[in-house]
């Protein structure tokens, strides 16, 4: 199995899952919008035609609406969702061997959760808040009926990500770059704990589950909870400017919950993996990314 095609092999996750694949030696076609095999999945008949025109052994498909702010609720999710769904049904009648999907932990019903957070594959109910959510939550549906029938599908729970080249407003990146910028950082309580790894962590898990046999949902997280109050306090004392943080300054998201922790005991005991960035050394990089972007 040496031809592997990965959708959204460009974006913030796939970047580093093609050059984990590339460096093991693997074939590797990446298919987007933008380089690589240029194809639009929502296009009519697309998700037929990448497979026919690849053939790949490998299917890792990780492209979905990413939007910020907007994919929660967009419009596009239903389309998304058509869209995977006939790309895994021609990648099975293709004969292909083994495929792997990023799921969300917006699947899991976060009002169920204890004061921990932590979200369990086994144990954790899947009741989806989110159009999001439901259209992820009814593609492991789907996945959940083909590996009744004998294929090979691992579905890669994804919890909350950062690294370089994510959205400059999302948490992380907009507390970096106001703090570079010498500006007053608002933030809320940062009362919330949550589970944060690192994209290049992400892009290895990836990789290493398109490699092994492992079928089903397994969380793809650290394990470890953090307030976001520290989070952001530990990049304020980096840069030097803890006088500019402004904690309490906004209110909290009421449907926020108060801690997002996953459950990892899949992924560390049964595929082997553990990240290899600590949190500490990947703000450390990404505060270094986002100090080159504002230097350009």
């Amino acid at each position: 199995m040496n031809r592997v095609l990965i959708t959204g092999g460009n974006g913030f996750i796939g970047r580093h899952t093609t050059r984990n694949l590339l460096d093991q030696g693997f074939e590797v076609i990446v298919a987007g919008r933008a380089g690589g095999h240029k194809t639009d999945l929502l296009e009519p008949g697309a998700p037929q035609r990448l497979i026919a025109q690849t053939r790949p052994d490998v299917l890792i498909h990780l492209a979905w609406e990413t939007s910020h702010g907007k994919f929660w609720h967009a419009e596009t999710n239903s389309p998304w969702l058509k869209a995977s769904i006939q790309l895994l049904d021609s990648f099975l009648e293709h004969g292909g061997k083994r495929a792997v999907f990023a799921g969300s932990c917006a699947e899991y019903d976060w009002t169920t959760l204890d004061h921990t957070g932590r979200a369990s594959e086994t144990d954790t109910p899947l009741h989806p808040a989110t159009p999001y959510g439901q259209a992820k939550h009814a593609m492991f549906s789907e996945i959940t009926r083909a590996m009744a029938n004998g294929a090979s599908i691992a579905w890669g729970r994804l919890f909350l990500l950062y690294g370089e080249h994510e959205h400059r407003d999302r948490f992380i990146p907009s507390i970096i770059c106001n703090l570079l910028a010498g500006n007053e950082t608002p933030m809320s309580s940062g009362n919330q704990v949550r589970d944060l790894m690192h994209s290049r962590d992400a892009g290895r898990a990836f990789a290493a589950l398109a490699t092994s046999d492992l079928c089903g949902a397994i969380n793809i997280a650290t394990g470890k909870g953090k307030t976001l109050k520290s989070i952001a306090r530990n990049i304020a004392k980096v840069l030097g400017r803890e006088e500019l943080l402004k904690i309490h300054a906004m209110a909290d998201r009421p449907d926020d919950p108060p801690a997002l922790v996953a459950d990892v005991d899949r992924l560390t005991d049964e595929l082997n993996f553990s990240p290899a960035l600590s949190l500490q050394n990947g703000l450390k990089q990404t505060i270094e990314y986002w100090r080159h972007e504002q230097n350009k």
